[in-house]
């Protein structure tokens, strides 16, 4: 290692702009901010696009491999795995070049190629594990099972930001325990002054609960939907923002259409500016079903803003969200329980701003970015130094 400064390079393949990205965004911010240096590594011109103030090198990945889909993504991997192979070659040849000191990965098919590659370029390999893997170990005839049990010695650290998925590694694969690092995902606590909310003012008479995810059934939202009809017998001026872009918005805008609530659910697409949004929230609701859930970001960023925020007791949820702390659950996969926790947490206001209040204090305690950086940015200093002598 040169000096106390690292080169980071960050190789993330990803369907779309999500909370993994938004964090490792957040993440390569802070890095910068302590003069380190940055190279972007993605597929996604989106994530390209979302980091562009930060001013860093930037390179696109040509060839996409899906291991872990369906039967049609691994054939089409398998089909283009010299070309990936050829070009994940020539970029560690360039960032042996530029000089890079460590890479961080975090999706699955290029984590395999990658780290395999590393050991000819002699590069010390982080990964990031979001969430669990069990489910994605027994597809495409146990492949991603088999390529993880070879490779997972490779990198000097694998980084989870949940307990939930550092408990289900340590069930699922051999890998000792000093080996896993947990370390929450962090967020940007918004300034004390700006507790205050300025909600938009054709909102201004509707209870207005909040919703950030992609578009997809995984994420929930077609049960949040489905709750609005019971919701709306008790809380007749609720309306429903579900903010974000994905694959199932059609889907849906059929069901929002179905149950007559055009004038109660809107769906936003993707907003560049969270923070007026949550900013307009005076319930967040984070209903998740996915078995690859690895934190929950959005919940995580509402209570830094002060929003009190409820979720499914489904996976690492629980990990941010403390039950009747800082916070309801909810029964997973359950439109009824949804309805039911909404009505009973805005009837009792003093309690929503009770959980508001310690909502706020637990992020800036436990998942706050400017703490959360420092401990990663530790991790690959250390990872670096250990790998060189």
């Amino acid at each position: 290692m040169r000096n106390s400064k690292l080169h980071i390079a960050v190789i993330q393949q990803t369907p779309d702009l999500g909370g993994a990205e938004t964090y490792m965004a957040l993440l390569m911010d802070h890095f910068i901010q302590s003069e380190n240096k940055v190279t972007l590594v993605t597929n996604q011109d989106k994530f390209i696009k979302y980091v562009k103030d930060l001013k860093i090198k930037s390179y696109k990945i040509p060839y996409i491999l899906d291991v872990i889909g369906n039967y049609r993504g691994l054939i089409k991997s398998i089909l283009l795995l010299p070309w990936a192979l050829y070009y994940y070659t020539r970029l560690l040849i360039t960032l042996k070049r530029k000089k890079v000191d460590v890479i961080v990965m975090s999706g699955f098919s290029e984590k395999m190629i990658v780290t395999f590659l590393s050991i000819f370029f002699r590069f010390p390999v982080v990964w990031f594990e979001y969430g669990a893997l069990t489910t994605i170990f027994k597809r495409n005839f146990g492949i991603p099972r088999l390529l993880y049990s070879i490779l997972w010695k490779i990198p000097m650290k694998i980084i989870v930001p949940s307990k939930y998925t550092q408990k289900s590694l340590l069930k699922d694969t051999h890998i000792h325990k000093l080996k896993i690092l947990y370390i929450p995902d962090g967020v940007v606590v918004p300034n004390e002054k700006r507790l205050k909310k300025k909600k938009d003012s054709k909102w201004n008479n509707r209870f207005v609960i909040g919703n950030v995810s992609r578009l997809t059934r995984e994420k929930g939202q077609d049960l949040l939907i489905k709750a609005m009809p019971e919701i709306l017998k008790e809380i007749p001026h609720a309306l429903l923002l579900i903010v974000g872009e994905g694959l199932d918005r059609s889907y849906f805008q059929k069901i929002i259409t179905e149950l007559h609530l055009k004038n109660n659910v809107i769906l936003t697409g993707f907003v560049p500016n969270l923070s007026e949004y949550y900013d307009s929230f005076d319930l967040f609701v984070f209903p998740t079903v996915w078995d690859l859930e690895g934190f929950g970001l959005v919940s995580a960023e509402a209570m830094a803003h002060s929003v009190p925020t409820i979720g499914s007791n489904f996976g690492p949820v629980p990990e941010v969200i403390s039950h009747n702390k800082t916070g309801v659950l909810f029964k997973p996969d359950s439109s009824a329980d949804i309805a039911q926790t909404i009505i009973s947490v805005y009837k009792n206001t003093s309690l929503r701003e009770e959980y508001a209040k310690r909502g706020r204090q637990k992020i800036e305690e436990e998942f706050n970015i400017e703490i959360i950086s420092k401990k990663i940015l530790h991790v690959l200093t250390k990872s670096v130094y250990e790998y060189h002598t």
